[in-house]
């Protein structure tokens, strides 16, 4: 296994990534202001949402907006309790 450090949290993982690359990659990152890294992250967060959106309606093609949502909802809650 490759434990990659991120932050001061150590991630036990296989990555396709060479070392360099991610080093590279992580220079990169550090160097962006905290706004535009907080920004990163929520535009990553409000695509991921959609992502999951799109597969909920991919798999309840009849139920609502709002039903998808509360789906999407109960999820996230099953998810926090784990």
């Amino acid at each position: 296994m490759n434990d990659r450090t991120h932050g001061t949290a150590t991630v036990r993982g296989m990555s396709d990534t060479d070392a360099h690359a991610e080093a590279m990659r992580l220079v990169a990152i550090r160097a962006r202001s905290p706004e535009l890294r907080l920004r990163d992250a929520l535009d990553l967060s409000e695509l991921m949402q959609a992502a999951v959106m799109a597969k909920l309606r991919e798999r309840f093609p009849t139920k609502s907006v709002v039903e998808l949502s509360l789906l999407n909802l109960a999820r996230d809650a099953d998810a926090a309790r784990l």
